[in-house]
This record gives C-alpha cells, sequence and structure tokens, in this order.
C-alpha cells in the first residue's frame, strides 16, 4: 500500500493522554482500537523520528488495529 492509500485509511484521535483511538477502513468498513504506540502517532504528526518515515508509521498501527480486530 502507498503512503496516500494509508493516509486516506488510518484516521487518528487523542483518547486520553498517552492512549490514541485508531480507526481503520478495511475491505470498506471502519474498524477502531487503542493504540499506546506514541512513537508512531508523533512520527505521523511531526515527521520522521527515531529513523521511522511516515509510511512505516501508517503500516504499523494499520496493522496493530487489523490484528485486534481479528483480521487478515
Amino acid at each position: 500500500m502507498t503512503l496516500s492509500q494509508l493516509e486516506d485509511r488510518v484516521t487518528i484521535g487523542t483518547v486520553l493522554q498517552g492512549h490514541f483511538k485508531v480507526t481503520i477502513e478495511y475491505r470498506s468498513k471502519m474498524y477502531s482500537c487503542t493504540s499506546t504506540n506514541t512513537m508512531m502517532s508523533d512520527v505521523i504528526r511531526y515527521g520522521d523520528k527515531n529513523g521511522y518515515t511516515r509510511k512505516q508509521a501508517f503500516q504499523a498501527l494499520y496493522d496493530y488495529c487489523k490484528q485486534k480486530n481479528n483480521l487478515k
């Protein structure tokens, strides 16, 4: 998946400090989960950090949310 496609399919919202809601679109349906991976959230919001790119950050959160929702 390209960065543009990931940006269209992943939405990040704040729930509490250190926790945030991730919503993904998978096969035309929306799925949500709560993540504590603040490093990936920071990379998405503020740019490359610690060697991670925005695409890697979006992909990590997308894969995490798929796992939490038992999607294949």
